[in-house]
This record gives C-alpha cells, structure tokens and sequence, in this order.
C-alpha cells in the first residue's frame, strides 16, 4: 500500500552514504532488489539487528599529532553512522517492495531498534532515513513491533517531531504516517496503550494543528486526520477528539478540492468512526456536532474511488440517524441523490464498497419518521441484486435482506412500495434459491415475516395471490425453528398468525384455505415441534395460541406442557 512506498527523502551528501551514488548505498540497493533479507542485509553491513550498527574496523593508525588523531577518530565516527544508515535506507527501499509475509518479525524489530537508536543523533539526511525505517516497520501492522515502539516512547516521540520540525516537511510526514500506523496496528488489537500514549502526548491538539495546516503535504495531514480516528475508534476518547472540534477540521479538509479523492479516504474515514463512537454518548456528543456532514459525503460519492466510496458510504451508515436528530427535516432532493447512488453502489464490482453502500441503506431504511423515505429510490437495483445470480457477494444479498425488513418494519405504506417494486417476490425466490448460507435464508425469511406481519389484509393476500412461495418459505422456517434467531422466530409465528387470520376473513362457514395450505406444508407438526421443544417463552406462547386457534386436534393429539 501507499504507506509501505519510501516518500523521497532529499539527495544525501556523499559522505553520508558511503562513497556517493556508486559507492556503498548503490551497492546495497542493488542487493535488496536481488531480494536479500533486512536481517540478512544488516548483518552483511555488519550491523546488529538489536543495537546500533559496528564502526568499520579500520588500519592501523600512523603516529601523528593529537589534532590529526581526534580527526581521524571524528572521521571514523562518521563512517560508522553512514553504514547504518546505508543498512537502513537500503532496508527502507526493500520494504517498498517486499511482500509482507517476506519481511518477518525480528528483522522488523531489529530495524525498529537501530532506527530508534539512530533517532538519538539529530541532524538532516540520517534523522529522515531513520524516520523513514520506522514508519516501514511499523507499516505492517505487526502487533508484537507496535508495541515494542510504545514501550520505547515511540508515541511522544513521534507527536514531537510533527509539533518541532514544521522546517522540513518530509520529517513531519514521515513521522506521522508513522503515528497512523502505530495507532492503527495496536487499535486493531484492541491494545489500548498505544491510544493511551498517544492522547497522553498531546496527540490530539498536534493532529489537529497539523490537520489544519494547509503548508504540510497533503500526506501528513491525511495521516493526522487517521490518527483522530484511531483515537475516536475508543469510546472513552471518541468525545475528547469531537471536543477539539475536529468534525469541521475533516469537514473542511474533504470540501477542499484541490485534494485528490484518493488522498481523502483517511479522513473520511475518521469521520465515519468519530460519529460512531460518538453515538454512544448521544447526550454530550450531539453538543459538539454543529455541521451537517451530508452534503460532503454526498460528493465524495460521486467520486470513482473504491476506498473512498466504500469510506463515505460508511460515513452515511454512522450519521444518517445524527443528521435527522440535529439538523432535520433534511432537504429531500440531496437524501434522495445519496440514497440514488448509494443503490448504485450495490452493485460495485468491489465486494467491500458494496456492502458497505448496502449497511448505509440499511441504516437508513431503520430511520424513524421520514428519514427512511429517501431509501425506497434504491429499491429497483436492490431488486437486481436479489436475483440469484453466483456473481452477486452473499453477504450483500444479505444487507439487502435487512434494508427490506427495515423497511417493513416502518408499516402499510412502506410495504405497499415494497409490493409495488416486487421485492416480496425476489426475496421469497432468494430463499428458496439459497441451500448452504444459513444467513442470508434468515434474514430473507425475516424479511418476508416482517412484511406479513405490517401489510394490511389487502396487503397481504395480495401478496399471498402473487407470491406462492410465502407460506412455504414461513413453514420451512418452522421445520428448522432450532437453527434460527428466536426473534426472528417471533415474527416468523406471528406473520403466520396473520395469514391465518386473515383466511378467516369469509366467516366461519367457510373453509380457510391458508389453513389447508399450512396443513400440506407440513406446518401444524412443524407448529407442535416447535410448541414443545423450545425454551422461548414468547415463542411457545404465540405458537400454542395458533395451534388453538386453527388447529385444535392437532394440539389434542399431541402432549403439550401447561
């Protein structure tokens, strides 16, 4: 990735690099692209990967005056920090290109421990080259290194050179990138020192200064804003960066368009994780939220970025409900072009950013009140990627599944537009269509529960009329009632219940033909087994109150606990 690539440190002076371009640093370049190990090529520059790297032994010195012997010796001091740094500048330009399962752990930390070592003699080229190796190392996310740089000081360290050496820019980059990664690796961990250390050094008003300061590379400023993220990742931080008012700062940092779209993904994805987190503590944090993300985002998926696409839409999933809250009613025409190309965006052909554009619908078909209305223009791709074709990802299907049921949930007239876009009819011929995905059968069948269980009695035997797989696909459910969610049961039971009910409807003269339907399905012992064989209080319930109702001589045959 991006952050592996060497970011182009200045031409070194010829001493610093054993002997100018044909000297040791070309020699060593052209061993690592021969794919020598960093271990390997530290220990033939006779460096050890634990401790700084040995002077060369030298010849002999000829008798001279004490002035041309503290020479010499300065001389060979010299010789020793260049061949370090060679070993690590050469290490550094391997890592760009090595694979990761290439690159293993100890020669990580070895570069990790001579590059911190070398951070103790400030000064130009070597400092840089040194920043540059940590950054490699760490870039990997390897858990066991992150944390020998947070037992070290690294955090403060870093947030330092990003506060102390705004003269060099490269420095500060270097630096924190490397911060990003740190906090990345041990976060994905769920190690919380590294967190800890940073926001203890003031990680968050640096990040934010450097976030905020449009003369720093673009690269740096990114990285400052994943850093935010990484600390609102953690609850118990999350309100102490939206104190800081850092939702503006990646607000303002995303609007400016100088800066290319696949330089925002970090930010964008600070933001999502910011209005995540800080959704846990509603009360305090909707104080500090005074700027409405949605036309930002709304941008940012117009883009063609997958990464980024993927990012807002993650960004919509976390702040849907937060927009509605704070700065509802929102105007209907951008909810509608988010929720358009969101539904687009179902269909991407890269997995992540489809699903994540299918979570975002989801969430936004949950919303209360009006808020789920801008979901219904996504239906007909929706319906699209319901079809049971083997090129379509499970796990979309499966959100898709829940952006119905979510739907459903909101009543009659949500169900009307989902009868009038056939998608009772797709997600009824999904289930039967999936045999190994336990899953996605759940979350179809739920959805066609839920749509039962709020459709009107017209609504329903419409459904019924043009869709013959609802009965089967509820009294499958019931057959297998011990593989499924118990409340999913519920509304499996109680949509059952309806469809009885409403069979009912021509009085009781007349024969029901959803009970007979049920009975030829195998549904009333399905209905007996699952009466007498669960420990759910609410399922029994509902189930033995069918049985009594519809079918009375089935509950008489069969022994039925009290």
């Amino acid at each position: 990735g991006a952050g592996r690539a060497a970011l182009g440190p200045p031409a070194a002076p010829a001493h610093s690099r054993g002997g100018g371009a044909h000297g040791e640093g070309a020699s060593l370049r052209a061993r690592s692209r021969k794919g020598a190990s960093p271990r390997r090529m530290l220990l033939l520059h006779g460096a050890d990967v634990t401790a700084p790297a040995a002077a060369p032994a030298e010849e002999p010195l000829a008798p001279c005056c004490a002035a041309t012997r503290a020479q010499q010796a300065d001389e060979a001091s010299r010789r020793a920090a260049a061949l370090g740094m060679a070993a690590g500048c050469a290490v550094l330009e391997w890592a760009a290109a090595a694979e990761e399962e290439v690159w293993q752990s100890d020669a990580r930390a070895g570069v990790l421990s001579l590059a911190l070592q070398a951070l103790d003699v400030p000064g130009g080229w070597d400092e840089l080259v040194a920043l540059g190796a940590v950054r490699a190392a760490l870039s990997f996310g390897d858990e066991a290194v992150a944390r020998v740089a947070v037992d070290a000081g690294l955090a403060m360290r870093l947030v330092c050179y990003t506060e102390m050496r705004r003269d060099c820019p490269q420095m500060v980059t270097e630096a924190a990138v490397a911060l990003q990664h740190l906090t990345e690796s041990l976060n994905n961990q769920a190690y919380g020192p590294s967190s800890e250390a940073v926001f203890s050094s003031g990680g968050v008003s640096a990040m934010m200064r450097l976030l905020r300061s449009p003369e720093q590379a673009v690269r740096a400023r990114s990285a400052a804003a994943a850093v935010l993220g990484d600390l609102g990742h953690r609850m118990h931080f999350a309100v102490a960066v939206l104190e800081a008012d850092t939702l503006p700062a990646l607000l303002e940092f995303l609007a400016d368009a100088r800066i290319q779209p696949s330089e925002k993904c970090d930010a964008t994805r600070a933001l999502s994780r910011l209005y995540y987190w800080g959704g846990r503590d509603f009360e305090h944090s909707k104080t500090l939220i005074t700027a409405s993300a949605l036309p930002t985002v709304a941008r940012l998926l117009q883009t063609d970025d997958s990464s980024l696409l993927e990012a807002a839409s993650e960004v919509v999933c976390h702040s849907w409900a937060w927009e509605h809250a704070l700065f509802g009613p929102l105007d209907a025409t951008l909810q509608r072009s988010v929720c358009d190309r969101l539904g687009e965006l179902c269909a991407h052909s890269n997995n992540m950013t489809a699903l994540a554009a299918t979570q975002a619908l989801a969430n936004v078909a949950a919303e209360r009140g009006e808020g789920s209305q801008a979901a219904l223009v996504a239906l007909p791709p929706l319906r699209t990627l319901l079809g049971c074709s083997s090129d379509i990802d499970e796990d979309v299907q499966q959100e898709a599944c829940i952006v119905l049921r979510n739907l459903a949930w909101k009543g009659p007239e949500r169900v009307r537009a989902l009868i009038d876009a056939g998608m009772i009819q797709s997600v009824g011929e999904l289930f039967m269509a999936v045999s190994d995905n336990l899953g996605l059968k759940q979350e179809a069948a739920w959805a066609i529960a839920v749509a039962a269980v709020h459709a009107t009695p017209g609504q329903l035997d419409e459904i019924l009329s043009e869709q013959d797989d609802v009965l089967g696909t509820l009294c499958s459910v019931l057959d297998s009632f011990a593989e499924f969610d118990a409340d999913m049961m519920v509304d499996v039971l109680l949509a059952l219940e309806s469809i009885l009910v409403a069979g009912d409807a021509g009085g009781e003269e007349e024969l029901n033909l959803y009970e007979v339907c049920v009975e030829e399905l195998g549904g009333v012992d399905a209905l007996v087994e699952v009466a007498t064989s669960t420990d759910e209080p609410q399922v029994v319930e509902i189930a033995s109150a069918i049985l009594e109702s519809h079918f009375p001589d089935a509950l008489a045959e069969n022994a039925y606990p009290e």
